[in-house]
């Protein structure tokens, strides 16, 4: 769920998505690919751990269902309880890691993690994005006025990636080329 409460699946980095792909599988299983580091190291255990993602969205359904889940926040509350049990790591978390990088790299106390979300927006609108696929994508709503009923995003996997090039090429080289090397690496430790 993005900002907004609304459901959203978002265009995902091929370089990123290799990766991902190849932790699911290097692990063997497709579970939570995001863990608590005391669910890790064993000081905490957690009812779900371990569940595969397909079981972990059957248990959100069941517990909706039994529960009378009616409104958006309600779903979250349920899905964020669920993401808990299974050992999954939460925005808090996230927060507290990046606080740290923060310290470490001695960035100055003003810069905080929403400033990726505006330092995303600002690449999106230079690269030339059009502000319909820029509100969809920051997970805000569209607006009321009749363009937005008669434009449909039917390019936005299209848009983003032409976006990212422009703004992130770099970036994007430099995670496919440790990415690659990581698989290397890993599949070496494998055999």
């Amino acid at each position: 769920m993005t900002k907004g409460r609304r459901d959203k699946q978002l265009p995902l980095i091929s370089p990123l998505d290799s990766l991902l792909t190849m932790n699911a599988a290097l692990s063997g299983k497709q579970g939570l690919l995001f863990l608590r580091r005391d669910i890790l190291s064993g000081r905490e255990t957690a009812p779900l751990v371990g569940m595969l993602l397909a079981e972990l969205a059957q248990e959100f359904h069941r517990r909706c269902t039994n529960q009378n889940v009616r409104s958006a926040a309600e779903r979250q509350q349920v899905r964020d309880k669920i993401l808990h049990d299974a050992g999954g790591i939460s925005y808090d978390h996230i927060m507290t890691e990046f606080n740290k990088v923060a310290r470490a790299l001695d960035w100055p106390r003003a810069a905080t993690l929403k400033d990726f979300r505006h330092l995303s927006a600002t690449c999106l609108e230079n690269a030339g994005m059009p502000e319909h696929y820029r509100k969809f994508l920051m997970g805000q709503s569209p607006g009321r006025a009749a363009i937005v009923t008669y434009t449909h995003l039917n390019e936005i996997r299209q848009r983003f990636d032409e976006a990212i090039e422009k703004s992130f090429g770099p970036i994007v080289e430099a995670i496919a080329r440790r990415t690659s090397e990581l698989g290397f690496i890993s599949q070496q430790k494998c055999a």
